[in-house]
């Protein structure tokens, strides 16, 4: 329903705002950060900004530690990310400290998806290694 009222009215960023909040209940967190991102192309108000910031750090915190945020999306988007954040942290008022929180909770994730594939193939090594114990038949 958001996807169509997205398709008719290309201009209002509420629409896929709608969609990114839909998506991030049902788990979709990958899709969720792309509909956040199409909505801040659309130049969303800043209250909706702040949500949009917020919701956005926790999407890609939550599709990191599932495996399905591409480092390349993310390299991708890095720029118009960080300007979500900035515009998040200036939109939210007083009390951003949600917004604070887990924009901190992302970097710090996305600091170690950079050793991600190290960190797998030392897993499979140490896994390997492992001695394998029979029952007694």
């Amino acid at each position: 329903m958001y996807a169509d009222a997205e398709a008719l009215d290309s201009a209002n960023p509420i629409f896929p705002s709608n969609l990114s909040a839909a998506q991030y209940e049902v788990g979709g967190y990958s899709a969720c950060a792309h509909a956040i991102l199409r909505a801040w192309s659309r130049k969303p108000d800043p209250a909706l900004v702040a949500k949009l910031s917020t919701r956005l750090a926790k999407a890609l915190c939550h599709a990191a530690q599932a495996g399905t945020l591409p480092a390349s999306k993310v390299e991708e988007h890095a720029s118009t990310m960080s300007a979500i954040e900035e515009a998040g942290k200036q939109s939210a008022g007083p009390d951003h400290s949600d917004n604070d929180q887990a924009w901190l909770l992302w970097h710090r994730i996305q600091a170690d998806l950079k050793d991600h594939n190290q960190l797998c193939h030392e897993a499979k090594v140490r896994l390997s290694r492992l001695p394998i114990f029979r029952g007694t038949p």
